[in-house]
């Protein structure tokens, strides 16, 4: 288990889940959620992991990332627009840099995160209500999308992961998620919502 006490620059950076889900959309900020939920907000670890570091280029990170009790260690990344193969290429390399800085700040391999890190990707589903095959560029509705989920999840009993994530799981993390705002309030905040990080 992390002890957070251990890490000035995770406890820094204690924000709430509503605040790291923050977009400006055209001048008005929207929050993909309202949890209170505390959670580390990865982008401020990212900034003070790199100041004594002169770079030429920022690194990218996740929105951030959650520390419960026992394992419960998470990832987790918002994504308020459409995405389109430029923006899954950019959730890959954060997925990247912020794995690199993470296990650099607490010591550990990637042996560690397979088994106890989650990533959750968190989507608009207004925006990004089809699917795209990235092989024949076919473009699939969203009620094909729907069926896909039930068909996968239920009948073969494996997570349907959108956006070509499922590369990531049991590679680096311990499982991956990709959530709708509805999905991810079901899921993952009702699950935490009564615990304090790593409380």
């Amino acid at each position: 288990m992390i002890d957070l006490e251990e890490y000035e620059i995770f406890t820094s950076n204690i924000s709430t889940l509503r605040q790291t889900s923050k977009d400006n959309h055209e001048g008005k900020n929207i929050y993909m959620t309202n949890s209170k939920l505390k959670v580390i907000n990865f982008d401020g670890v990212k900034k003070k992991y790199v100041k004594p570091i002169r770079l030429v280029e920022m690194p990218k990170s996740n929105d951030a990332l959650y520390i419960g009790t026992s394992d419960d260690i998470t990832f987790i990344e918002f994504k308020n627009g459409y995405i389109d193969k430029k923006k899954k290429f950019d959730i890959c390399i954060k997925i990247f840099d912020s794995l690199l800085i993470f296990m650099d700040i607490v010591k550990k391999t990637a042996d560690y995160t397979r088994g106890h890190l989650d990533y959750i990707l968190v989507y608009n589903e207004t925006r990004n209500p089809m699917e795209r095959n990235d092989k024949s560029d076919v473009r699939f509705s969203e009620s094909r999308t729907v069926i896909a989920k039930t068909l996968i999840e239920k009948k073969a009993r494996k997570k349907f992961i959108r956006f070509g994530l499922e590369r990531f799981e049991k590679l680096y993390f311990r499982a991956v998620y990709t959530y709708t705002e509805r999905e991810f309030e079901d899921n993952f905040i009702a699950k935490y919502s009564t615990s304090s990080i790593n409380a």
